[in-house]
């Protein structure tokens, strides 16, 4: 048995077992309903292992192996910190389902801007398109996500140059494939 699909058996083992010694049954951290309040993500494990946690800075409960591609919803940001709120999409056509609260750090998350007709797009200093315009880009940029405000998402470029915040309508959560719809009538 491979390192991965080994990792993946504990963890889902795990799962189902430790709620029940607890004395509860498994919770299942579902999909948020509420569009404005969550946001599609993906990660792309490069340097390592990216690990997940019960809290923020809490204790680590899972491990996205470094081969693969892994795409979900996260939600409930919390200084710096995402809520896992959907199953994890490994890319390999199979889902790692997340019981309890599971929380990622923003730094391992990854969104892309959906400009793929060149459009130019602005960080913004505030949620608003009549603040303060910090970065005007026109090529696609890879982005982590750090906040979340309606249908605005606080966002910081991958070098960490800079920092403000963008529609969500503009971003995509997708690492295989650019998303559907036109982000300009959305």
């Amino acid at each position: 048995m491979n390192k991965t699909v080994w990792n993946v058996s504990v963890f889902a083992v795990l799962l189902l077992i430790v709620p029940l010694l607890q004395g509860g049954g498994m919770r299942v951290c579902a999909q948020n309903t509420n569009p404005k309040e969550s946001i599609e993500v993906y990660v792309e494990p490069s340097d390592g292992a990216v690990l997940l946690y019960d809290a923020p800075k809490g204790k680590t409960v899972c491990t996205l192996e470094e081969k693969g591609e892994y795409m979900f919803s996260v939600c409930s940001p919390k200084n710096g910190w995402w809520r896992i709120c959907s199953k994890i999409n490994t890319g390999e056509a199979s889902e790692i389902e997340v019981s309890a609260p599971t929380w990622i750090y923003y730094s391992e998350l990854a969104v892309r801007t959906r400009n793929y007709g060149a459009q130019t797009l602005s960080l913004y200093a505030a949620a608003s398109t009549t603040s303060k315009v910090l970065y005007t880009f026109s090529s696609e940029l890879l982005l982590r996500p750090m906040e979340i405000h309606g249908d605005w998402c606080k966002v910081q470029t991958i070098d960490a140059k800079y920092t403000g915040w963008i529609q969500q309508r503009w971003l995509c959560g997708n690492a295989v494939t650019t998303c559907p719809g036109d982000p300009m009538r959305e």
